[in-house]
């Protein structure tokens, strides 16, 4: 009789996460999913092919396996309760191959079933399920997963399930970067599990097959972005790019991009200030913390909380005492050894923080979660009931645990409800962060709260006065209430601030709008000044020709 464990953690694992079908589009979904171009018609699949797909601009488009599921998206009516059911579906089915995946390691179907489901319920997974363009994480341990089961079914003599090993790989590549640690992953379960290991007459064989299949798709893989570039961080894409002059170091990989002709690395203003290799070691002591408790999450983090002596000792004495227990449990069961080193290799991608707009974002422990919820169900089911001497503590443990995540991650999930609950969450979070009151003040500005959109885009301003958008959207909304001069010095200020390489489209809009008032208030001095402004920096610029044609010149 197969094993009900996995059946169990999915099926618990979307009762809960059900509840986001009647929720919004929020945060990046509008520019990656609602407003995306590439995706607003099925026709457009055609353009996924090799030989078509480089030559686009698509927000998210290093990610084909995420777009693709975008266009299932499409295809099932595209509305906001499609795209939250399909995560949702996604959600459950990694929860039950965490649950098969503690199977494989030796673990009873009881202490795996609690594994799958308190993964499945862990509250710092919240983010990435409910927020529809964070799919990424979940496609990507989804098919990581699967890869590892395939893997360990070739080194146990099933030749085919090398084939397995490779596809499941490649979509997972393909769905999000971090997949490169799969095979780190697949070394970090042999060193723990004799299960993993093939026999020794066959090992050398076994292993140098999936060492090259890994290293030709990462190889593959590599080539694929080196090829794309930034596509997601381009103008046309709709990206938010990040100024290298305000990055304390510059990471290897854009030295390496760089070096391509096609290439050109990414320019923009570091929010938050500087988030450098310096705040690594704090910023990981905090996601050991999320994974290890149900902490209520936020959709953006303070970055100066776990900046200054007292985060970074603390997280150092955290860590190291991680890696100590990890050490010991060497000659024991490695089942603490298999959570910190899975902790730390899935948390690897984003050490180096220099590039993330918000690097504490607890998306990016979809993945590093799995090890922990398979420890969590070997000491719920296995260890406790040699500890606690009362019949069935297992389960009421597990069921209490299980309560304790769920409620919590609801709260979480509820964040994410909409715009409004989801920027004012963070505002609260953050409260310096200009970008997130820049944020908030367009969701209330949706939700015809006006005046309250107002009072955030000015705070918005105030906490940061080079913030390009926020200017911008208080001219528009002057403009739209019909004050002029409020609109012209603030179009001019949106013009004069420095230049964000995602803000291209937004710096030309301003322009336009811009020339179009001092026309038809016949400031032609001024608009004579636009013009040339504008033909210095673009000689090409449309809005100077705009500009020369009104003006009759």
């Amino acid at each position: 009789m197969k094993s009900r464990a996995p059946w169990v953690a999915a099926a618990l694992t979307f009762a809960l996460y059900v509840r986001t079908v009647d929720f919004a589009f929020t945060y990046d979904d509008h520019n990656h999913i609602v407003k995306n171009p590439f995706l607003a018609s099925l026709s457009n699949l055609s353009e996924m092919l090799p030989w078509r797909y480089l030559s686009h601009e698509i927000p998210d488009q290093g990610r084909p396996v995420l777009l693709l599921s975008h266009f299932l998206d499409r295809a099932l009516g595209g509305g906001s309760a499609v795209a939250h059911l399909q995560s949702a579906l996604w959600h459950a089915l990694v929860a039950a191959l965490v649950a098969t995946l503690a199977m494989r390691t030796g673990l009873a179907e009881k202490a795996a079933g609690f594994a799958g489901v308190l993964f499945g319920l862990h509250p710092v997974l919240a983010e990435a399920v409910a927020n529809v363009s964070n799919r990424e994480d979940v496609l990507c341990s989804a098919f990581a997963l699967l890869a590892l089961l395939s893997a360990r079914r070739f080194l146990d003599g099933k030749h085919w399930a090398l084939t397995g090993v490779v596809l499941f790989q490649a979509l997972a590549l393909g769905a999000k970067e971090l997949a490169v640690v799969t095979p780190l992953l697949l070394v970090l379960l042999a060193v723990c599990f004799r299960r993993f290991r093939p026999p020794r007459s066959e090992a050398r064989r076994r292993w140098v097959a999936l060492g090259v299949a890994f290293a030709l798709l990462t190889a593959g893989f590599g080539a694929f972005q080196l090829r794309l570039g930034y596509p997601s961080l381009l103008p046309a894409a709709g990206g938010s790019g990040l100024q290298r002059a305000e990055l304390s170091v510059t990471p290897p990989l854009i030295a390496v991009l760089a070096a391509f002709d096609h290439v050109e690395p990414p320019t923009g203003r570091a929010p938050q200030g500087r988030a450098g290799a310096g705040d690594a070691v704090a910023f990981e002591g905090r996601r050991a913390l999320q994974v290890a408790l149900p902490l209520r999450g936020s959709p953006e983090y303070d970055l100066d909380d776990f900046r200054g002596a007292l985060p970074l000792l603390s997280s150092i004495a955290g860590l190291g005492l991680l890696l100590v227990l990890a050490y010991r449990d060497l000659g024991g069961s490695r089942r603490v050894t298999l959570a910190v080193g899975w902790f730390f290799l899935g948390t690897l991608p984003v050490l180096w923080p220099t590039l993330l707009l918000n690097p504490l974002a607890d998306r990016y422990l979809y993945l590093p979660t799995v090890g922990f919820a398979l420890l969590l169900g070997h000491l719920v089911a296995d260890v406790l009931p040699g500890v606690v001497k009362r019949q069935n503590a297992e389960w009421w443990t597990g069921l209490a645990l299980a309560a304790i995540y769920g409620v919590v991650a609801l709260a979480n999930l509820l964040v994410w409800k909409n715009d409004v609950s989801l920027f004012s969450e963070a505002v609260a979070r953050a409260p310096r962060s200009a970008r997130m009151q820049q944020n908030l003040g367009m969701a209330l500005i949706g939700a015809d709260r006006v005046d309250e959109g107002r009072e955030a885009l000015v705070r918005a301003l105030e906490l940061d006065p080079t913030l390009t958008a926020a200017q911008f959207n208080l001219a528009v909304l002057a403009d739209r209430r019909g004050n002029a001069e409020e609109a012209i010095q603030r179009y001019q200020h949106t013009l004069s601030s420095p230049s964000v390489v995602a803000e291209k489209s937004l710096h030309d809009s301003a322009c336009s709008r811009l020339a179009t008032l001092l026309l038809a208030r016949r400031r032609f001095d001024e608009a004579r000044e636009l013009a040339r402004r504008e033909r210095e920096v673009n000689p090409d610029s449309a809005c100077a020709r705009r500009l020369t044609t009104g003006l009759g010149e």
